[in-house]
């Protein structure tokens, strides 16, 4: 849960609007 929460705040940041889910 840690890993996937951690890895989509990434994505937005990285992706300004990219959401992966």
């Amino acid at each position: 849960m840690d890993d996937e929460g951690e890895r989509s705040k990434c994505r937005q940041f990285d992706g300004s609007d990219e959401t992966e889910t």
